[in-house]
């Protein structure tokens, strides 16, 4: 499978899901898409996603970051809100939420970065969309199938220990 197979695949998977039944970015003035100061904000792509932005227009912009992943930069991409939602990447699409790969299990947990950003980290489960969460683990799960994609997520899990909780 191509990387471009792939992501369609995990884009449809989560088809129209969100956190919440509503555009949670409504609900706090898309905090998550804005910079904060002269510190702009990005989100990692996940292995091969940057295919999925080739001439995307200028509203994305995508550099190598400092995480590691398989021996490579992990690319991160900024964007000019607002995007075309339809065109978010992963890691927006499944946002406070995050895939924690730890010996061989995988949770999806909330993202302790979106701590001072995102109202929806303090939120109870029960006001998440039971269908996002299902979905967003299920997509998680078809990525794993990829040994790049376990890669990916491990990498990513030794960044989210160590951050303070």
């Amino acid at each position: 499978m191509t990387y471009q197979e792939i992501y369609r695949q995990a884009y449809r998977i989560l088809n129209h899901t969100t956190p919440l039944e509503v555009d949670c970015g409504q609900l706090c003035g898309a905090r998550c898409c804005l910079s904060e100061g002269e510190e702009e904000s990005g989100m990692y792509l996940f292995p091969g996603e940057e295919v999925m932005f080739r001439g995307a227009g200028d509203w994305v912009r995508i550099e190598d970051s400092d995480f590691v992943s398989g021996g490579k930069s992990v690319p991160i991409l900024f964007c000019r809100p607002p995007c075309p939602r339809e065109l978010r990447p992963l890691a927006c699409r499944i946002f406070p939420f995050i895939p924690y790969f730890k010996n061989g299990t995988l949770e999806i947990i909330k993202d302790p970065r979106a701590r001072g950003m995102c109202p929806l980290f303090w939120a109870e489960e029960e006001q998440f969309s039971a269908q996002f969460r299902k979905k967003t683990e299920y997509m998680c799960r078809f990525l794993l199938r990829f040994p790049v994609f376990r890669q990916y997520f491990a990498d990513l899990t030794e960044i989210l220990d160590s951050c303070v909780l």
